[in-house]
């Protein structure tokens, strides 16, 4: 996934071959118009491949954002589940518990009456 610095390097490179052709275009040393015509076009055109490259990068960190939000939807469903097993199993073990605990008192409160009581 392109990071933020991918982005204004691109952004940085562009800038730079503009101004770059720019200031070619200006202070150079050419008297005839074709040269300087030559110059405008491959200063529009660097222009151009530097605003498809943001154009491209731009729409690779939206797809990167929005496969990350897929993937953090299904890891949150993941999560969610193995909370649910483990609250069931805890739930179950705690009936269980129960269920024992009963059954013992049960036995004990028997035998508890059977010493009681004369025999």
């Amino acid at each position: 996934m392109p990071g933020r610095g991918g982005v204004a390097f691109a952004g940085g490179l562009a800038l730079g071959a503009v101004v770059g052709g720019a200031l070619a275009l200006y202070l150079g040393p050419w008297n005839d118009d074709g040269t300087r015509d030559i110059l405008r076009a491959k200063a529009r055109e660097a222009s151009n491949r530097a605003k498809d490259t943001l154009a491209d990068l731009s729409d690779q960190a939206r797809s990167a954002a929005s496969e990350g939000a897929a993937n953090l939807g299904d890891a949150y469903a993941r999560g969610s589940k193995a909370v649910d097993d483990v609250r069931f199993a805890v739930d179950d073990a705690v009936r269980e518990g129960q269920d024992a605990a009963r059954s013992h008192r049960a036995e004990l409160e028997q035998r508890y009456l059977k010493q009681r009581s004369p025999a």
